[in-house]
């Protein structure tokens, strides 16, 4: 996920980020996104994840969302999203100062390219940014090899 203070920039000043998060709006949408997807179970996960699911996995995901009580989970969390602000929410983030590694999808469609980018202001060392190839909304699954052997690298330095 990007960083909460960039992606809500983003979402106010691009259009490009405003479109991509669209789904988000019509999630929070009571029944709407529960008949959207009992009438299109296929269509969110192949825009999430691609074509890098074999057929099998995807019935497997629209099998387990299919349980009213799992898709209103999943739900959910978009629903709590846009609570009307708390004192808690309305404090200044601290900088992250653990050592940092971000993955990001180069083809992801729900985060504009540049949630990756102007990141080390919120960061006491300069975080490690991976752009993960030919890959959509799930890198480390899309490319679970590949990631591992980059966060294993990330951790020995």
């Amino acid at each position: 996920a990007p960083h909460p203070v960039r992606f809500n920039e983003l979402i106010r000043t691009t259009w490009s980020q405003r479109i991509r998060s669209s789904y988000m709006k019509m999630f929070r949408i009571p029944v709407l996104p529960e008949l959207f997807f009992s009438l299109f179970p296929r269509l969110l996960l192949k825009t999430a994840f691609g074509y890098t699911l074999q057929k099998e996995e995807i019935e497997r995901y629209v099998q387990v969302f299919t349980d009213r009580n799992t898709l209103k989970s999943a739900l959910n969390y978009y629903r709590a999203l846009f609570i009307k602000e708390t004192e808690f929410s309305n404090r200044p983030l601290q900088h992250i100062t653990n050592p940092t590694m971000v993955v990001w999808g180069e083809h992801d469609p729900f985060f504009d390219p540049r949630n990756w980018s102007n990141l080390d202001r919120f960061f006491t060392n300069k975080p490690t940014i991976m752009k993960a190839k030919e890959t959509k909304h799930f890198p480390h699954w899309e490319q679970a090899d590949w990631i591992n052997e980059q966060m294993a690298a990330f951790l020995r330095d």
